[in-house]
């Protein structure tokens, strides 16, 4: 008898809604996902290292050190979108038609920073890297930064650092 009772019970409402109009609610969640940059893309160090003073001091700028932006978890809807890059910085410096980082400490040198094909990046505008390709797993992005002397002065033996700071958009 309980199961009878429970059937109807069942039963009885849907035949009630059956003659006037039902309503139906929809939900959801939105969410604001996008790639994000790996941690060690974060706070990221990048060392010059066997730079020859005299090299550089006869105008042979050094090579180029590569160092990599790490971007992961992208979703799926991130997929084929264009990565877009800006760099800034306060310390830009244009020289002989390039656009260099100058540098804090004793030795007076500049730097200069360049995407993968070895041209300068463009400095306060966004540009077109590349799209996204990866969604389970990281994607690169290749940049490298090399050594130069400032055409106004010697460079001396010392030490130097400059810094620059980065933003990512994807369309």
């Amino acid at each position: 008898m309980s199961k009878a009772i429970l059937l109807l019970s069942l039963v009885v409402p849907i035949f009630g809604w059956s003659k006037e109009s039902l309503d139906v609610e929809f939900s959801g969640i939105l969410v604001n996902k996008t790639c994000q940059l790996a941690a060690d893309s974060i706070n990221k160090r990048v060392k010059i290292e066997n730079i020859r003073l005299k090299s550089i001091n006869d105008n042979i700028p050094s090579d180029i050190t590569p160092f990599f932006i790490t971007i992961e978890k992208c979703s799926q809807a991130d997929l084929n979108k264009m990565i877009k890059i800006t760099w800034k910085s306060p310390k830009q410096v244009t020289v002989e038609g390039g656009n260099y980082l100058g540098t804090d400490g004793s030795s007076g040198v500049l730097l200069g920073v360049v995407d993968k094909q070895g041209a300068f990046v463009t400095w306060d505008k966004s540009i077109e890297v590349t799209p996204v390709t990866v969604t389970d797993g990281s994607q690169q992005l290749e940049f490298g930064v090399f050594v130069r002397k400032n055409p106004l002065n010697e460079a001396k033996k010392g030490v130097f650092s400059s810094s620059a700071t980065f933003s990512l958009e994807y369309e």
